[in-house]
């Protein structure tokens, strides 16, 4: 149990902790509040609302396609990680 708390304590444990509940935090905000974004866009089609849903999620699929092969390409983790979470939260 002592090495739990010690564990919890350390800075880096902590610094993923904060990023992942912002990650999180994002993820659920987007998903929650879009469809209440896209039915504000009076005089469109139901069709044209959800191909507007969409656009985040295809957008993220092939970018998360890329990132990987570029990321098994260069042999590198880090940075692969870090940009996309920093354009993400730009995004938002």
């Amino acid at each position: 149990m002592a090495d739990v708390k010690l564990g919890l304590r350390h800075p880096k444990i902590i610094l993923l902790a904060v990023i992942y509940f912002f990650i999180v935090s994002g993820y659920y905000g987007l998903t929650f509040f879009l469809p209440s974004i896209t039915a504000l866009m009076k005089g469109t089609s139901i069709v044209t609302q959800t191909i507007v849903m969409m656009l985040p999620y295809i957008c993220g699929f092939f970018a998360m396609l890329w990132c990987a092969a570029s990321s098994d390409r260069n042999h590198e983790r880090r940075w692969h990680t870090a940009i996309p979470i920093l354009v993400g939260s730009l995004g938002m």
